[in-house]
């Protein structure tokens, strides 16, 4: 009696930690999913930032030779 229980709670067991583990996996895959994605949106809002800044130095020294010619 005692050893059909052990028993039929080790394959329980067994059942709950394959689906925890499936679980598992699927979350870490969505887990490097979204860090990629992430990090694709830090790359490009970096490049983006950067190319503001260079629009603004090119219209301060358009506005600095604008005020200079008056």
């Amino acid at each position: 009696m005692q050893l059909s229980y052990l028993t039929i709670n080790h394959e329980k067991i067994q059942e709950q930690v394959a689906a925890l583990q499936i679980t598992y996996d699927d979350t870490v895959d969505k887990l490097h999913k979204m860090n990629k994605a992430r990090h694709d949106l830090e790359t490009k809002l970096t490049d983006e930032i950067e190319r503001n800044r260079s629009l603004q130095d090119i219209v301060r020294l358009k506005e600095e030779s604008i005020i200079k010619r008056q």
